[in-house]
């Protein structure tokens, strides 16, 4: 399996930086936040829609969904089983 290193770094950074970012194999630099999730997890960062939610699928849809989810596990976690 071959290793592959590199860096993402912000635009503004690079202009100084360029010749150390060729000798790490840095091949990216992003101006936006969401620019570098997109490039590191492959997966589209998302906008937030109009009903509050995010795009289907994106990153930040699954991260939302897994916090709503661990919300609900917080809330009832202390919750004791009525029996009737």
């Amino acid at each position: 399996m071959r290793e592959e290193r590199g860096a993402v770094l912000a635009s503004r950074h690079v202009g100084g930086s360029v010749e150390a970012i060729r000798n790490r194999n840095a091949q990216r630099s992003v101006r936006l936040l969401e620019e570098a999730l997109t490039l590191l997890t492959g997966l589209p960062a998302g906008r937030r829609r109009k009903n509050g939610g995010f795009t289907a699928g994106s990153l930040y849809d699954l991260a939302d969904r897994r916090l709503e989810r661990l919300g609900d596990y917080a809330q009832n976690a202390f919750r004791r089983s009525r029996k009737g």
